[in-house]
This record gives structure tokens, C-alpha cells and sequence, in this order.
């Protein structure tokens, strides 16, 4: 923190992080909004912020804070998955999916991008594609070492068995149940 206004910027951001719950969403958009007042290059915030708007209903605003965020922050990533979420609420689906499968070839060891196209391909009742999506998805995770996900295993079983593979979908749901058994 490198002024008194950076760090009062820090506190709000932190309180509307807090505050960012259904029931006070409102006054998360508030403290978050005189953050960015003090501190107005402060990508986190914009993330909170573009969130908040996302969560109101409203992708266009979302898109246009979230665009505000440099390339080089550390936090394009996670920018770009959000407005790849905005573009499809407002009804861009097709530029939503470019972007991901952009985002997924530019950053072949992460996943996030490749779960959330099967996502919106699936949701587009594309099963085929979001099988493949979400095949894509597993094996990176697989690849960098991390924990399986049943829920991502039950979005791929049900992706399956929705484009008639259901001996592989009966496999995907199989291990998703072996993966989280209450589920």
C-alpha cells in the first residue's frame, strides 16, 4: 500500500468482498464502487465489481469494467472466463465460445476455460461438443497433477449420455459417484 487512499481502497474492497452475498449484495456494490473511486486501476475490484453487476443482471456493464483490465495483470484470466460468461448472457454465445477455445489454446496446462465452453455447450444442448469440451478439461487437469472433480466427471457423463454414449457416460457418472459418493 502506497497512500492512505490505497489502503482505504483495500479496506472497502475487502468489506465488500465480505459483503458480497445475495442478501447484501447492495451494499458490496456500494463499498466496492468507492474503492475504485480512490484507487480506480485496481483490477481486483473491477473483478468484484464486474461480478456484482453480473450477478444484477447485467453483462453489458460487467463487459465493460471487465474490459478495463490490462492484459498483462495477473488477473486476465479470470477476467476474460467472466466475460466469456457475459457474452454468452447477452446473448453472443458465438463470441463467448471463440474466446474460450482461444483462451484454451493460448494456456494449454489450464482448464478452466475448456470447463466452462462444455458449460455453455451443453447448456446450448451442443453435447457432443461439450463432451469433448469437458474431455479436454479432464486430461489437462490430469496432466498438471490436480484433484478430480466429480462434478466435472457428472457434467461429462451427462454430456455423454446426451449425444447417445452411454456406455462411456455410464463410466464418466461411475467414477463421479466413486469420487464423491453423497453426491
Amino acid at each position: 500500500v502506497d497512500s492512505a487512499a490505497s489502503g482505504l481502497a483495500e479496506a472497502l474492497f475487502d468489506l465488500a468482498s465480505v459483503l458480497n452475498q445475495p442478501e447484501t449484495i447492495d451494499l458490496a456494490l456500494v463499498y466496492d464502487r468507492f474503492a475504485l473511486q480512490l484507487r480506480p486501476d485496481y483490477p481486483l475490484g473491477q473483478l468484484l465489481l464486474a461480478d456484482i453487476l453480473s450477478a444484477e443482471d447485467r453483462p453489458a456493464a460487467s463487459l465493460r469494467i471487465l474490459e478495463a483490465i490490462p492484459k498483462n495483470s495477473p488477473y486476465s484470466w479470470s477476467a476474460q472466463l467472466r466475460a466469456a460468461a457475459d457474452l454468452d448472457a447477452l446473448g453472443r454465445t458465438d463470441e463467448a465460445i471463440a474466446k474460450l477455445k482461444a483462451m484454451a489454446a493460448a494456456e494449454p496446462k489450464w482448464a478452466g476455460a475448456s470447463i466452462q465452453l462444455g458449460d455453455i455447450l451443453r447448456e446450448k444442448k451442443d453435447f457432443a461438443d461439450a463432451a469433448a469440451a469437458y474431455r479436454d478439461a479432464i486430461a489437462r487437469l490430469q496432466a498438471a497433477g490436480m484433484p478430480e472433480r466429480w462434478s466435472l466427471y457428472y457434467s461429462f457423463g451427462i454430456a455423454l449420455d446426451r449425444s447417445n454414449h452411454w456406455k462411456q457416460a455410464e463410466t464418466a457418472l461411475e467414477h463421479a459417484i466413486a469420487l464423491k459418493p453423497e453426491q
